[in-house]
């Protein structure tokens, strides 16, 4: 592109043109986005989440997928937000801190058992925020709501020799238990350093929740003809040993296949064990009728039997 040759009002003009359109394309997009969500494509096309999708599908960095997704989603909850992002009186990152600190102050008022914000609550904080600076608009939820608004957002990012920072707000009681952890090991962790903590408190639970190998159980013998059996009375209860044997078989991953691509979801959060041939089917609790799903697949797989 070559643009030496325009003027500088010209320049000036296309430049604010390009910046309305740019504009224009976000709502597209979170529109896009949410339709996506709603018909579940991305679980279907083998992404664990949204942010996976938007990420390796649509070339996203985490942070621009983030505030992509947070936007829509307040989209859904507050209408009004799309005018204001579109015009510019409401930026995507002020909306992305929005969204973060209306889910937290629900969650918070669930957990004491408080009603969530309402719609006119969300749309006052968000009026309150139009032709704020990003800066301006953060204060401005820390006044509203100061009890979710934290100082930082949780985040991760790539340092040199492959290593990564972790950031993080930390409750009273978390930091009370790391304090008591770091006295209890401090023969392990001598400079109390908090890296070497929580490499040592991750190494003990993956001793403790890695599957571990089990023998094979002996095989079992058929009842004698007209004698009641507990095997008559079916149970969702799922023995050790064939949790053990498909996680290893799985990689203790989700094996969601999109059908199309190929594509495996792979997630490691959250897994669930999904029958094969549905328990309400009559489908056994065997290694061979079990898989690992991560808790979307799981959910929208269902779903999707429902349906049909």
């Amino acid at each position: 592109m070559n643009l030496e040759n325009k003027s500088s009002r010209v320049l000036i003009q296309e430049l604010k043109a390009v910046a309305t359109r740019e504009r224009e394309l976000l709502m597209q997009v979170l529109h896009y986005l949410r339709e996506v969500e709603i018909r579940s494509l991305h679980l279907s096309m083998g992404y664990p989440d949204l942010y996976a999708f938007a990420q390796n599908e649509l070339g996203y960095s985490c942070g621009a997928a983030y505030r992509r997704i947070s936007a829509m989603r307040l989209l859904n909850s507050v209408p009004q937000v799309a005018e204001k992002l579109q015009t510019g009186e409401l930026h995507l990152e002020s909306a992305t801190a929005a969204q973060s600190a209306f889910r937290k102050e629900d969650r918070r008022r669930r957990d004491a058992g408080e009603e969530k914000l309402t719609v006119q609550e969300k749309t006052e904080i968000i009026q309150s925020m139009v032709g704020k600076s990003t800066r301006q608009a953060e204060h401005i939820l820390f006044e509203k709501l100061p009890e979710v608004a934290p100082p930082a957002e949780e985040k991760t990012c790539a340092l040199a020799d492959q290593k990564t920072l972790i950031q993080f707000v930390a409750s009273p009681e978390l930091i009370e238990k790391l304090e008591e952890l770091k006295n209890l090991m401090a023969h392990q962790n001598y400079d109390g350093g908090m890296d070497v903590l929580v490499e040592r408190l991750a190494d003990m639970a993956l001793r403790k929740l890695r599957p571990k190998e089990s023998k094979k159980a002996a095989p079992l013998k058929s009842p004698a003809p007209g004698v009641q059996t507990q095997s008559q009375d079916r149970t969702r209860y799922i023995p050790v040993a064939v949790k053990n044997t498909v996680r290893l078989r799985d990689g203790s991953q989700c094996t969601y296949r999109d059908p199309d691509s190929g594509r495996i979801c792979g997630s490691k959060y959250g897994l669930q064990f999904d029958h094969i041939q549905a328990f309400s089917q009559n489908g056994p609790n065997t290694a061979e009728n079990l898989t690992l799903r991560c808790g979307p697949h799981n959910r929208w797989r269902a779903e999707v039997e429902n349906l049909n």
